[in-house]
């Protein structure tokens, strides 16, 4: 199994950790680009949504406000 070297100050100790720090924020970052941008639904699709679902909600059965927000019944990353 790999182990780092040990450090032999405690300089050397910080710049390693500010390193990594550095590292893991710069893979994030580029995970964040890749992510998909969520869209909003268009009037239309919004429509659409109303007519399927009768103006009620698929969780509690209840009259949709005319406000509301449509929420994903298969989860995003899988495509819904």
């Amino acid at each position: 199994m790999y182990e780092p070297p040990v450090s032999k100050s405690a300089a050397q100790l910080k710049k390693r950790l500010t390193n990594l720090r550095n590292a893991r924020r710069m893979r994030q970052a580029r995970q964040r680009a890749k992510l998909r941008r969520r869209q909003s639904l268009t009037t239309a699709e919004r429509a659409i949504v109303l007519e399927k679902t009768h103006k009620r909600c698929h969780i509690c059965g209840g009259k949709v406000p005319r406000r509301w927000q449509a929420d994903h019944v298969f989860a995003y990353g899988s495509g819904g």
